[in-house]
């Protein structure tokens, strides 16, 4: 029942972040046209989101049914919310230092004279730096609202149970 939810979930997730993570690929879409009245990029960024949020209010939610908690599967929904956690977390820190690291490399926009190679690379960084920013932007209500939130909800002896690995 639940972890075959669960699954579904996380292929889900995984399938969009797969796409997401092509970006030549969504380029060259963007590029003939395909959902070409949009500013960025095609992605399933929103595929994405909702997967990890879906997901982890469900794990939140079951650490909290005393019908999982005492069953057979506590351990394993214990273990998916924890890795789901570091997932997250994980891909936040590294795509908010990323963004950080764009910004730094990025600079200014090149002079007119500088030639159309230099103004290619400047559209490429900026292109880049606006999907890790619309990627962060889109973690940051999961992490404080999702995962930050469901872990003070823990009643206290699961919050000390998990808190050395996160």
């Amino acid at each position: 029942g639940i972890m075959t939810l669960l699954d579904a979930l996380r292929q889900s997730f995984e399938f969009a972040q797969d796409f997401n993570v092509r970006v030549d690929l969504r380029k060259t879409l963007k590029r003939l046209g395909f959902m070409k009245e949009m500013k960025q990029l095609p992605g399933l960024l929103k595929q994405e989101r909702e997967a990890l949020a879906c997901t982890m209010k469900i794990l939140f939610k079951v650490q909290h049914d005393t019908r999982i908690q005492d069953g057979e599967l506590a351990d394993e929904a214990a273990e998916r919310l924890l890795r789901t956690i570091d997932l997250i977390l994980g891909n936040y820190v590294t795509k908010e230092q990323l963004l950080q690291e764009q910004a730094d490399a990025t600079g200014g926009e090149p002079t007119p004279t500088a030639g159309g190679a230099a103004m290619a690379a400047y559209r490429e960084r900026e292109v880049a730096a606006q999907e890790t920013e619309r990627e962060v932007l889109g973690l940051v209500p999961i992490v404080s609202e999702v995962v930050l939130r469901g872990l003070r909800d823990l009643q206290h002896e699961q919050f000390a149970r998990h808190a050395p690995r996160l």
